[in-house]
């Protein structure tokens, strides 16, 4: 468990500068894009959520957060191949798991600083873009009474807190999926070489496209959806999460991605 810690603390060391570079600049990039689009005519008299969603704000967020996700992976880029740092790691004290398991850990950590901050994010944009919303309202609709806005009403019904911060038990149920999966599909990819480099990439990519898949119906739809007809969806992640888990252990035991 020692050791685990500290291999964790060392990823977050290496992959921190990049992952908080990548949440500036796509918190700006948010920021910018909804301050523009609070300043057109379409934004007059819309609510604050739909403003998040005509912006494209939850698209540069979910590139935001692929952007970490890679960011995330260098560690084990870094261990990879016949270099001293390699066999050091290789030949740590520890089990097999323990190398795995903490680039996991890390690249969970950094999903959550993603989350945390976007959640910090979508309070501070709250004031400039209802601000320039009803700015615009009094400039092409004069006539239209303006609503005292409710800032807890309104961020509450964001997309953003609808996810990050669930209420129904679905949401409750895909939050730690949208976390785990990640974490765990994507660094074992890299612990692999030549074709099951390929095949592991292959099924990193497949886990995200279902998490995605499910964030987007999330998105746009606002939760109101049947989640039944996911259910096939998430225990297929489950098997493909747990075969590569063990599959990913079995080469870390056998030193084949040296």
């Amino acid at each position: 468990m020692k050791t685990w810690r500290i291999l964790t603390a060392w990823n977050w060391r290496i992959i921190q500068k990049p992952v908080w570079l990548i949440i500036a600049l796509g918190s700006a990039a948010q920021m910018a894009a909804v301050c523009i689009y609070s300043c057109l005519r379409t934004s007059a008299a819309i609510t604050y959520n739909r403003v998040l969603i005509n912006s494209l704000s939850w698209i540069i967020f979910a590139l935001e957060f692929l952007a970490v996700l890679g960011a995330a992976q260098r560690p084990v880029l870094m261990m990879n191949g016949k270099t001293k740092l390699g066999y050091t790691m290789q030949t740590l004290p520890s089990s097999a798991s323990t190398l795995f398991f903490s680039n996991a850990a890390s690249t969970a950590l950094a999903i959550m600083c993603v989350f945390v901050a976007q959640l910090l994010l979508t309070f501070i944009m709250y004031f400039p873009a209802t601000a320039l919303t009803t700015m615009t309202a009094q400039t092409y609709i004069p006539q239209y009474p303006m609503p005292t806005p409710d800032m807890q009403l309104s961020l509450v019904r964001t997309v953003f807190f609808n996810l990050l911060l669930p209420t129904n038990l679905f949401g409750i149920i895909t939050l730690p999926l949208y976390i785990i999966a990640p974490s765990l599909l994507l660094p074992g990819a890299f612990f692999h070489k030549g074709m099951g480099r390929i095949f592991g990439i292959i099924i990193g990519v497949f886990g995200a496209a279902v998490c995605g898949y499910m964030l987007a119906r999330q998105i746009l739809a606002r939760g109101y959806w049947n989640h039944y007809d996911t259910l096939p969806i998430i225990a297929l992640l489950l098997v493909i999460m747990i075969f590569s888990v063990l599959w990913t252990l079995r080469t870390i035991k056998r030193a084949k991605w040296l």
